[in-house]
């Protein structure tokens, strides 16, 4: 499987003429947050040692800083807290102390939907790690038809994408809709192969992948 974040051609590519796309939830100033209150734990163990801290670095898939993202952070079960505003600053980097031990999961709230997952905090801690989140300057241009090759409008298209890097979990989904036309586009794309689901009412379910080239292309689904 291509492994896009040491993928160096690539990158010079964006480098040179593609230029860096804004962030979904783009902020001015670098903020660092502190969680204060109740440990949820083993009473027999101090209190800080069931604190951890997490610092690092958000990069696009070929391991280029992407500043002034604002991701949430929520915990899974026992770590489990009010989502904490993540501010990233200029340089990509953040830094949260006093988290709670145990899993975690760092999200975008606006569309697309970006997330990573599969970060687990150890009591004491203090974890740094590169977040690589689904955000570039590719297109996805598509149309979907039916049998006779007519436009569907309204489909329900779900383009997603899912990797594994160094045991984080990356996975990022856009949802769509045809335009009468049916015609449908995905922008700020940064990896290679996707997934799509596409639904209307009256025709069978499509599933598929598709690769993106990086030129100008135009997919069409037909639907049944």
């Amino acid at each position: 499987m291509r492994q896009p974040i040491i993928d160096q051609s690539r990158r010079q590519s964006l480098n040179a003429g593609l230029g860096q796309a804004d962030s979904p939830d783009s902020v001015c100033s670098p903020i660092n947050f502190h969680l204060l209150g109740p440990v949820i734990g083993d009473e027999r163990f101090p209190a800080y040692a069931k604190f951890a801290s997490l610092s690092g670095t958000v990069t696009d898939l070929f391991g280029k800083p992407l500043p002034g993202f604002l991701l949430w952070l929520r915990g899974i079960g026992t770590s489990a807290q009010s989502p904490l505003a993540v501010q990233v600053d200029g340089a990509g980097r953040f830094r949260l102390e006093e988290l709670r031990a145990g899993e975690i999961v760092l999200e975008t709230r606006s569309r697309p939907r970006l997330w990573a997952s599969n970060i687990v905090l150890e009591p004491g801690e203090q974890k740094d790690v590169d977040i690589p989140l689904d955000w570039g300057t590719d297109w996805l241009l598509g149309r979907v038809v039916d049998a006779q090759g007519e436009p569907v409008s309204g489909a329900s298209i779900i383009v997603s994408w899912k990797e594994q890097f160094r045991g984080l979990v990356s996975d990022s989904r856009r949802d769509l809709r045809s335009d009468l036309a049916g015609y449908f586009a995905a922008s700020n794309l940064s990896a290679e192969n996707y997934t799509l689901i596409v639904q209307a009412p009256g025709y069978q379910t499509f599933r598929g992948t598709h690769q993106l080239s990086g030129g100008a292309e135009e997919l069409v689904i037909q639907l049944k």
